[in-house]
């Protein structure tokens, strides 16, 4: 198995730009999560079979794998979740033919709610990997 590479964000990291095409074109799909979990739910099996499905149509590129949670835990275990997270989907892809090398992983813990809440609160669309196909160069 590949090595997996991290991108853990305390504050916001940004995607070099290098990867990022001039117009953004990239797809994006989100996954999510039960509380306490980080197995892929049944019912999002489609969607990444679909992203790499469309990863395979578009040579060099990139898959980024943004892995977030929501605010029910200290922040320590917020981002070990997010990271739990992108990893499962990393290893869900690698299972379905999308190489380890394709793929950039980011932990935000809970520093980027799609949903803003209380400390303490459980949010499922902030429990998510959100993933993005950047084309490559």
């Amino acid at each position: 198995m590949g090595k997996v590479a991290w991108l853990v964000a305390l504050s916001i990291i940004a995607v070099p730009a290098s990867l990022v095409a001039q117009n953004d074109t990239s797809q994006r799909a989100m996954v999510f999560f039960d509380w306490g979990k980080r197995e892929i739910r049944r019912d999002d099996q489609e969607a990444l079979d679909r992203i790499a499905e469309q990863w395979r149509a578009q040579p060099g590129a990139h898959l980024v794998l943004s892995g977030h949670s929501d605010k029910s835990g200290p922040g320590w275990a917020n981002v070990r979740a997010s990271k739990q997270r992108a990893k499962a989907v990393h290893d869900y892809l690698m299972e379905h033919g999308v190489p380890s090398s394709a793929m950039i992983l980011q932990a935000f813990g809970e520093q980027q709610p799609v949903v803003e809440t209380e400390d303490g609160v459980r949010e499922v669309q902030n429990r998510r990997v959100e993933i993005s196909i950047v084309a490559g160069h």
